[in-house]
């Protein structure tokens, strides 16, 4: 139980910024579909805000992964202290010992995805 408190003690930003947005998703669906009193309407905003949750946290593991390392490197270049370049390797390096400290950072993202499918879900089967 500590553990899991422990978890979303260091993660709440990550947790409040999946929820919102999710819930900005959800209310732009609907304003788009325009239609408030309809169930498949609700269930349609939950499953594309859930959607793209679980899609970004596809992304955010792919980053911890390195997967974009190449082009943050492209992007960030910076010269060493005795004036060369740091090399693609090195920074890759260097990157991952900073990600180590957030090995679990995709998992805010794919758990508030999975809330909004299941909800999803629910309101499908109630249709």
């Amino acid at each position: 139980m500590q553990k899991i408190l422990g978890f979303f003690a260091e993660y709440w930003v990550r947790f409040l910024v999946s929820f919102m947005i999710g819930v900005t998703l959800y209310v732009a669906t609907n304003l788009i579909e325009n239609q408030w009193s309809l169930v498949r309407s609700h269930c349609d905003a939950c499953f594309i805000a859930g959607s793209v949750l679980v899609g970004i946290s596809a992304l955010v593991l792919l980053n911890f992964f390195g997967a974009f390392d190449i082009f943050s490197f492209y992007f960030n270049r910076k010269k060493k202290e005795n004036g060369d370049k740091e090399m693609l390797y090195d920074y890759s390096l260097r990157k991952k010992g900073e990600r180590a400290k957030f090995k679990l950072a995709f998992l805010p993202y794919l758990l508030m995805g999975a809330l909004f499918i299941v909800g999803a879900l629910i309101l499908y089967f109630l249709i």
